[in-house]
C-alpha cells in the first residue's frame, strides 16, 4: 500500500473513532459526494440545483498522492451517497470506512461499464491501445490506468452510471435526471466529434506526456502517447535520455504537462524533443475544455474557446 494511503486510512478512522456514535450516521440529504471535480461537473448537470455536489479532492490536488483534510473526509461521511471513480488507489479504503460509519451510504462506480486500460505506471511509453496482459518488471499484473474520466467517450458512460444512480436515490424524479443526462450526453456528442474531425488526419502520431494521464484520450482518436515522466521515484540521465531519444524519433511535435511541472523544465524538454510544450489541468472541473484544448494543439488548429 502507498504511504498517502496508508495515512489517508489513519485520518478517516480517527474520525470516526472520536465522533459521537449518533453523528456517525448523521447524514445530509442534499448533499453527493464525488472523489474529484470532472465528476462533480457531470453530475452537477445531471441532479440539478437541489443537490449540492461536493469534491474530496480540490482542484490543486493530485489524485494519486492525496491527502485529504479532516474536514474533507468529515464531509465525505455525512454525504446522502458517495460516487467513486472506482479506479483511484484510495478509493476501497475510503469506501470501506465511509460504510464502516454510515452503514445505509449507497455508493456508486461511475467508471463501471469502462474498457479499462491496463499497465498504469509503466516506466515505458504508454501507447493509447488496450493491452490487458502488461505487467511490471517483478511479473505482477498491473493496475488499470485510473485516468477514465480523460476522455469524452468515457465521460460519457459516467454520466449515464450518474443517472442511474440518481434515479436509483430518488425514483421521483427520473424524468428529470434522464432529460438532463440527454442533453449532457448530446454536448459530449458534440465535443467527441468535433475531437475525432480534428484528429482523424492526425491518426497514428505520437504526442508526449509527464504523467501518462491521456491513454484514453489517445486510444479513443488513434493516437500514442509517449511518458517522459517516471512513476513515484527517480529517472537515470540514461533513461531520460533515452525518452528524449525515442520522442524525438516518433517526430513527436506536442509536449504536455500539468501546471505542477516546473515551466523552465517543461520548456527545456521540449526544447530537446523538438516539440511545443501546452499545459494542461485534467483533474479542474474545466478537464473537457482542456481535452479539446489538446486536440487542437495536435491539430495544430488555432487557438479556440469551446462552449461549455
Amino acid at each position: 500500500m502507498k504511504p498517502f494511503a496508508s495515512i489517508f486510512i489513519v485520518l478517516f478512522a480517527l474520525l470516526l473513532s472520536v465522533a459521537p456514535a449518533g453523528c456517525r450516521s448523521e447524514r445530509d440529504d442534499h448533499t453527493l459526494m464525488v472523489s474529484i471535480e470532472p465528476q462533480r461537473y457531470l453530475l452537477e448537470r445531471i441532479a440539478g440545483p437541489d443537490w449540492i455536489v461536493s469534491s474530496l479532492l480540490d482542484r490543486s490536488s493530485d489524485p494519486e498522492n492525496f491527502d485529504p483534510s479532516m474536514s474533507a473526509l468529515k464531509s465525505a461521511a455525512g454525504a446522502r451517497a458517495y460516487f467513486a471513480i472506482g479506479q483511484m488507489a484510495f478509493e476501497d479504503e475510503l469506501l470501506a470506512r465511509l460504510l464502516d460509519g454510515n452503514r445505509d451510504m449507497p455508493t456508486f462506480n461511475t467508471s463501471a461499464g469502462i474498457d479499462l486500460i491496463e499497465g498504469h505506471g509503466h516506466d515505458h511509453a504508454h501507447s493509447g491501445h488496450h493491452s490487458g496482459h502488461d505487467h511490471d518488471c517483478d511479473g505482477h499484473a498491473e493496475e488499470a490506468d485510473p485516468h477514465v474520466w480523460c476522455s469524452v467517450r468515457n465521460a460519457k458512460i459516467m454520466a449515464a452510471n450518474m443517472r442511474d444512480a440518481m434515479i436509483s436515490l430518488d425514483p421521483d424524479n427520473q424524468a428529470l435526471y434522464t432529460a438532463n443526462c440527454d442533453r449532457l450526453l448530446q454536448s459530449l456528442d458534440s465535443l467527441d466529434r468535433a475531437i475525432a474531425e480534428r484528429l482523424a488526419p492526425e491518426r497514428g502520431n505520437t504526442f508526449l506526456v509527464w504523467h501518462p494521464s491521456l491513454s484514453y484520450f489517445a486510444r479513443d482518436y488513434g493516437l500514442t502517447q509517449l511518458t517522459i515522466g517516471s512513476e513515484n521515484k527517480e529517472m537515470s540521465a540514461a533513461s531520460f535520455r533515452d525518452r528524449i531519444d525515442h520522442a524525438r524519433e516518433a517526430a513527436t511535435q506536442v509536449f504536455f504537462v500539468d501546471a505542477a511541472i516546473d515551466s523552465r523544465r517543461a520548456e527545456e524538454i521540449a526544447r530537446q524533443v523538438g516539440a511545443r510544450c501546452k499545459v494542461l489541468n485534467l483533474t479542474s472541473a474545466d478537464w473537457l475544455r482542456d481535452l479539446d484544448a489538446a486536440s487542437r494543439t495536435i491539430s495544430s488548429s488555432p487557438s479556440e474557446t469551446p462552449e461549455k
